[in-house]
């Protein structure tokens, strides 16, 4: 079976002697992420398909985002929840307004490989994306229609990324099998 599931574990409890978890499975959707304050869902797939979810209302249909034109392997909410960052294996980056859903993603233009990972600073004002060449760009958020800056230094892909809580610190990991 080559299913692809989302589960949303909603745990009841902080005390983990006695937590209680309840499943709810997105079915079709592989990556995921929650805006900062939890009330949204991104979801995607390898088909494309991105689904902006209502955490305060499940019952209400996900909201599609389309732009993307191959499979979405990376995803990421700014702090504020204000942002979206889409990227798929076609080497495309999205932004997404989340203020205004009926305006189309923003691509991010001038990377050369496919993104793999990325993350926001705490403050919004940077994402960083890992590519599978092994480079990481820096896009300014303050004028994300010019071209990131390439970092070099890894010669295999960029699986995760981390800002530190003070936005001076990108911590990565490849995979060097």
């Amino acid at each position: 079976d080559n299913r692809s599931l989302c589960y949303i574990m909603a745990v009841s409890s902080l005390d983990m002697s006695n937590a209680k978890v309840n499943f709810m499975p997105f079915e079709g959707y592989s990556k995921s992420a929650f805006s900062s304050d939890g009330s949204r869902l991104a979801t995607a797939n390898y088909d494309r398909t991105i689904m902006l979810w209502d955490m305060q209302d499940l019952s209400i249909p996900g909201v599609p985002l389309e732009g993307h034109t191959g499979s979405v392997g990376s995803m990421a909410f700014s702090s504020d929840g204000n942002r979206l960052a889409t990227a798929n294996y076609d080497e495309t980056i999205m932004l997404w307004d989340m203020q205004d859903l009926s305006i189309p993603g923003v691509p991010l233009e001038g990377h050369t490989g496919s993104v793999r990972s990325m993350a926001f600073s705490s403050d919004g004002n940077r994402l960083a994306t890992g590519h599978y060449d092994g480079t990481i760009m820096l896009w300014d958020m303050q004028n994300p229609s010019i071209r990131g800056v390439p970092l070099e230094g890894h010669a295999v892909s960029v699986s995760s990324m981390a800002f530190s809580s003070d936005g001076t610190r990108l911590a990565t990991a490849i995979n060097d099998n």
